[in-house]
């Protein structure tokens, strides 16, 4: 039972990435992604198409991006705490992707707080700059479940 009740969160690693990887002009895509809990740090490596403009892009995104939760046994929320600090850029070069176009190829680094992946943390909401609401249940459940209440439908 401690072991279990020590794990960490791992799985919020995805709605993590699902709120900070930019689309659009700044598109990136991710080729790799490691969590390392010994460290706290979550290590990237990915290609921008749009080049360095991208990359800091992404590198604003994720130093903007909060998270808030509940610690189990509370009713209130807590304040947003950062997902990153000590952001740390890696490799970068440009070079060709399988289609021949040229990229701007990538790793950056960054220290998460204890909070983010934590079983005790409830709840959790991770809110980036231009995204919101990448949780777990928001992630999970399909919009398709909920529609809108017809004239006259009541409540």
């Amino acid at each position: 039972s401690s072991l279990h009740n020590s794990k960490l969160l791992s799985s919020r690693l995805f709605d993590i990435m699902t709120t900070i990887v930019p689309t659009g002009s700044s598109s990136i895509a991710i080729s790799h992604i490691e969590l390392d809990s010994g460290n706290n740090s979550i290590n990237i490596e990915g290609q921008a198409a749009s080049g360095y403009p991208a990359l800091e892009a992404f590198k604003k995104t994720i130093s903007k991006t909060t998270f808030s939760y509940v610690q189990a046994g509370d009713t209130k929320a807590s304040e947003p705490i950062h997902i990153a600090s000590d952001i740390v850029n890696g490799d970068q070069r440009y070079g060709e992707s399988s289609d021949g176009t040229r990229v701007l190829n990538f790793m950056i680094s960054f220290t998460y707080p204890n909070e983010l992946f934590a079983p005790t943390s409830e709840r959790g909401r991770i809110v980036a700059p231009n995204k919101q609401n990448a949780t777990d249940s928001a992630v999970g459940v399909p919009t398709s479940l909920f529609t809108t209440v017809s004239a006259g439908g009541s409540n």
